[in-house]
């Protein structure tokens, strides 16, 4: 059983999400928004964690080839994580803080480059490092938790 983390803006409440770049837990777009207007603190937490990475990698007698620690996901493992419910579609369906978002071509356009991506969970994580992207995502999820 999972215990529960807490947002680490905020303080209050469980979070739900981690921020893209430096993975500091969160609870909402609130204070998500917050977390990335102090850079500082989101780049130094980044880096210190790339660099326990990058050591545990380098001492590690399995270190991957670059090229095979990004092997595509098969069918079954996106199927259990990242399937959407009927609820869930409708909620974006009839959205207006969605669809209002969506007028944004970039937005759109990484959505289409997510989609048909050979592997989607990486292409995601990838465009997760743009500020809009991600708050776009985060919005997403906060307006299918308020449903």
């Amino acid at each position: 059983m999972r215990s529960e983390i807490r947002c680490e803006v905020c303080e209050q409440t469980t979070a739900k999400y981690k921020c893209p770049k430096c993975r500091t837990p969160y609870c909402r777009l609130a204070c998500y928004k917050t977390h990335i207007s102090n850079t500082e603190v989101c780049d130094s937490v980044a880096l210190k964690q790339r660099k326990k990475e990058e050591s545990r990698t380098e001492s590690s007698p399995w270190k991957e080839k670059p090229e095979e620690s990004s092997v595509e996901q098969t069918d079954a493992e996106t199927n259990s994580e990242c399937v959407l419910t009927s609820e869930q579609l409708e909620a974006i369906k009839h959205s207006d803080w969605i669809r209002t978002a969506l007028h944004d071509s970039h937005i759109r356009q990484q959505l289409k480059h997510i989609h048909g991506s050979v592997n989607p969970r990486r292409a995601l994580e990838t465009a997760l490092e743009n500020s809009q992207m991600a708050e776009f995502m985060y919005g997403t999820l906060d307006e299918l938790a308020a449903k």
